[in-house]
């Protein structure tokens, strides 16, 4: 007699739930990735607009272009950054949920490994209870 898991269909869907939970916490880092590379080359286009006008003699007009690109830059990090926290705590949710659905799957292993070895010893106990019932029919046909 083989060993059906009674909760097979349910580990299933778990463990489905699981790699979707894990899928998206891949998307999540890509996305911090990105944001990360976009506050970056904010960072680098701030430096290079402070570079290009290092003149000495820089008209007014140059002056104020610089001053209000420098504070637009800037606003512009200060939304990235933003958005990078919301992407961190969005991060972090998902993998506390990844660690819950990590425990459920565990949980579901070590719940079969309990059913199949309590199986086995049921099993066991059949046999030799028909191996003694075998050796008795064999021991009484002897002494007959």
């Amino acid at each position: 007699m083989a060993f059906v898991y009674k909760f097979k269909a349910v580990k299933g869907v778990k463990e489905q739930l699981k790699k979707k939970i894990e899928k998206e916490l891949a998307e999540v880092e890509i996305e911090i990735l990105k944001a990360q590379k976009k506050i970056d080359d904010l960072y680098i286009e701030l430096d290079n607009i402070g570079k290009s006008f290092s003149e000495k003699n820089i008209k007014v007009s140059a002056l104020q272009f610089k001053k209000s690109s420098e504070i637009i830059i800037k606003e512009k990090i200060e939304a990235a950054d933003e958005e990078m926290k919301k992407l961190r705590l969005k991060r972090e949710t998902v993998i506390t949920e990844l660690e819950k659905k990590s425990k459920e799957h565990k949980i579901f292993d070590k719940l079969e490994d309990n059913m199949r070895e309590r199986f086995n010893i049921e099993q066991n106990r059949l046999d030799n209870r028909k191996i003694d019932e075998i050796a008795v029919q064999k021991f009484a046909r002897s002494k007959s």
